[in-house]
């Protein structure tokens, strides 16, 4: 009984400390999240670093450099156990080239998301935003957001247009570990550029619905004139 009430009491503790994280720090754990995992990859020996790393055109580049160079992979029978078990979990869940364009269809349909919440006073973009407001620390100015947003939407249809038009079909697979992590990478970015610049989304808010309602209003009253 006592240790079920502790269970109960410590996850309710936990909840609702985690419901007070601002969303730009969970945007931070992310690519810090993702930066280790990097500089653990880096840090490992290289054929595990290309089990683990290489796609792609890369991974066909390099095994045509090792073929020139005679430095070809070592056989299953001659890999320890961990490369052994890098190969055969690396070696499930390969996603087509098609699939890669899922990129940056996330990221243009998240830019596209968040500009509709913003123009629309939308109900995320304004709990987004007042959940980061009550965080402190400095926020990105609504002109930085709108230079950040700005960009990642010009890569996300030029990405989108060049995988359509300009690069063709291909055999290059990826690791769906890899796919993942690369649409969680664009979800979150979508989310920080927004989340950032909480206070002064606040005050554009404000402006865009005072000056909506205002025109509103004006267009009314013409009208009651004109009849």
């Amino acid at each position: 009984m006592g240790w079920g009430n502790f269970d109960y009491a410590s996850a309710h503790n936990l909840a609702s400390t985690l419901r007070t994280v601002p969303p730009s720090t969970w945007c931070q754990a992310f690519y810090l999240f993702a930066a280790a995992g990097v500089i653990a990859v880096a840090a490992a020996p290289r054929e595990a670093r290309t089990l683990l790393v290489d796609y792609g055109a890369r991974k066909s580049h390099n095994s045509q450099t090792e073929n020139r160079e005679g430095t070809r992979p070592q056989s299953p029978a001659h890999r320890g156990r961990a490369l052994s078990l890098i190969a055969v979990v690396t070696s499930w869940g390969q996603v087509p080239h098609a699939w890669f364009s899922a990129f940056y269809v996330v990221s243009l349909v998240g830019s596209l998301f968040w500009l509709v919440q913003y123009f629309t006073n939308g109900t995320a973009l304004h709990s987004l935003a007042s959940n980061q407001a009550a965080a402190p620390g400095p926020s990105a100015t609504l002109e930085q957001v709108t230079v950040a947003w700005a960009v990642m939407f010009l890569q996300a249809c030029r990405r989108l247009y060049e995988h359509a038009t300009v690069l063709g079909q291909s055999n290059s697979k990826m690791w769906v570990v890899h796919w993942l992590l690369g649409l969680c990478f664009y979800l979150f970015t979508s989310v920080a550029i927004w989340a950032e610049g909480s206070s002064e989304k606040f005050r554009g808010l404000a402006y865009c619905t005072t000056r909506i309602k205002s025109l509103t209003q004006n267009r009314s009253h013409f009208g009651r004139i004109d009849q």
